[in-house]
């Protein structure tokens, strides 16, 4: 027997078919489902970092100097010591910490959070410290 050729049924290549098609859309349903994935959470970080940017330049935590002049991200430690803290907070928990003290606004059931350095203004000294954001 010379040469056999193996041919192979109308069946077959209908299940074949079928398999490639399954495939097919199994594979677009998990991309498009994973893209919209990723949208929601860009979305969230990206109101999470609008929310930063607004607690770093808010006038009632940052350090103000005798002429007047505001400064980002250098946070005032009478400010943060004042129970009337102008900061209405219930999306995300802010810790400012000078490794001494620690403020706590906001609330605290959240999962996600990120770090930022900072410096704290006390009484007539700038100390490092940090920002934990909960989000």
């Amino acid at each position: 027997m010379k040469g056999q050729v193996w041919i192979i049924s109308e069946n077959m290549i209908d299940i074949l078919k079928n398999i490639i098609v399954i495939a097919v859309l199994l594979g677009l349903f998990l991309l498009f489902a994973i893209y919209n994935i990723k949208i929601n959470e860009t979305t969230e970080e990206r109101k999470i970092f609008d929310a930063v940017n607004s607690i770093i330049g808010n006038k009632c935590l940052i350090y103000e100097d005798e002429s007047g002049n505001f400064y980002r991200s250098i946070f005032d430690e009478e400010k943060l010591n004042q129970d009337n803290v102008c900061l209405n907070s219930n999306e995300f928990e802010i810790e400012v910490s000078d490794f001494e003290n620690t403020w706590r606004l906001g609330s605290s059931q959240h999962k996600k959070s990120f770090t930022l350095p900072i410096t704290i203004y006390s009484k007539e000294k700038f100390k490092f410290g940090k920002m934990v954001i909960s989000y």
